[in-house]
């Protein structure tokens, strides 16, 4: 979590080949919104399935996405509240992967450099939790262009609240100034 507001919140996951920094607006019911930080090679591989995302294949093509997800890794009742939570439409994973198909990972790369200036100007703080160490370039441009970013490593797939909920409770309160007893 970078940063929080009633109608928003600016948030980092993913893993060491494809990461996300999102920005999440919810001010217009109708319409999230969520920015993704770099796609890499994630957003060449949602480009090259724009077709099968706006067919009857999205489905397939989703499932093979939560299978790299660490969902095999969780606890049975995390595993539950995934498998009863998840509920994805072709038109949700269009709209969240708007920015991905519409533009290029340069174009991508120039808005959150941009972001992160101002996260930087702004003194804000910024800590990235994922699920493995990340590739060394990725995290050199990451502390260049936000010196003090912090990043936590818990193992176990796209899902630290449900793997880790105490260790990321504890983190979270202590980001936000309430440190956990």
């Amino acid at each position: 979590m970078h940063a929080q507001g009633q109608t928003f919140a600016d948030v980092t996951e993913g893993t060491k080949t494809a990461w996300e920094r999102l920005h999440y607006d919810w001010s217009d019911p109708q319409r999230v919104v969520d920015q993704p930080l770099l796609p890499g090679p994630f957003g060449d591989l949602v480009r090259s399935a724009e077709g099968t995302l706006r067919g009857p294949g999205w489905r397939y093509f989703w499932d093979g996405l939560t299978d790299g997800m660490g969902i095999e890794s969780l606890p049975p009742e995390a595993r539950t509240i995934v498998a009863q939570t998840s509920a994805p439409r072709a038109d949700l994973l269009l709209g969240y992967w708007d920015e991905i198909l519409h533009g290029s990972n340069a174009a991508t790369r120039t808005h959150r450099e941009a972001d992160l200036a101002a996260i930087a100007a702004r003194g804000a703080g910024y800590h990235w939790v994922t699920a493995s160490d990340p590739a060394p370039a990725y995290a050199q441009w990451l502390a260049d262009a936000l010196p003090g970013v912090q990043v936590t490593v818990m193992p176990g797939g796209h899902f630290p609240h449900l793997a880790h909920p105490a260790d990321l409770a504890k983190l979270l309160a202590a980001v936000l100034g309430n440190p956990a007893t």
